[in-house]
């Protein structure tokens, strides 16, 4: 009888502090709800800037395969908006693609997107060997500068 009412109150204890525990972590904190909804707000502010970058560095690829911009404006428009809306880019794009400038380096990677797409579209094959041929002019004009400075 003893060893029965041992193992009654044991449980009755441990089933008391599973209450008092799920009790505990069940009910927010105003702090919790705070943290949640600070980063709910930061996530959104970042995706919207996110977004804001995928736009621009979409329509420049866009605009370079249908020949409406060269690669130096289509460059220049990315750099720009990875600036104001997602400096992280610029960051991971120096690890990801050879260049002494961003700018060098943001060509670089327009072009290696038309590359990959041309697995599936084989006719953006042309432009993106005049896009290479763009790039070396580009950065051959850009080292003759700098020899004169």
């Amino acid at each position: 009888m003893t060893r029965t009412a041992i193992l009654v109150i044991a449980m009755s204890a441990a089933g008391l502090m599973t209450l008092h525990v799920m009790h505990r972590f069940s009910e927010p904190t105003q702090r919790d709800t705070f943290d949640v909804t600070e980063f709910d707000e930061a996530t959104t502010e970042y995706m919207m800037h996110y977004e804001q970058f995928k736009a621009a560095l979409k329509s420049s690829l866009s605009d370079l395969t249908q020949r409406k911009a060269n690669l130096a404006e289509a460059t220049e428009r990315v750099y720009f908006s990875a600036r104001a809306h997602s400096p992280i880019y610029l960051e991971r794009i120096c690890v990801s693609e050879i260049g002494k400038t961003h700018e060098e380096r943001i060509a670089r990677n327009l072009i290696g997107h038309l590359r990959d797409l041309q697995e599936v579209n084989p006719h953006i094959g042309e432009r993106v060997i005049e896009l290479d041929i763009e790039l070396e002019t580009w950065l051959c004009e850009q080292e003759r500068v700098a020899k004169v400075h």
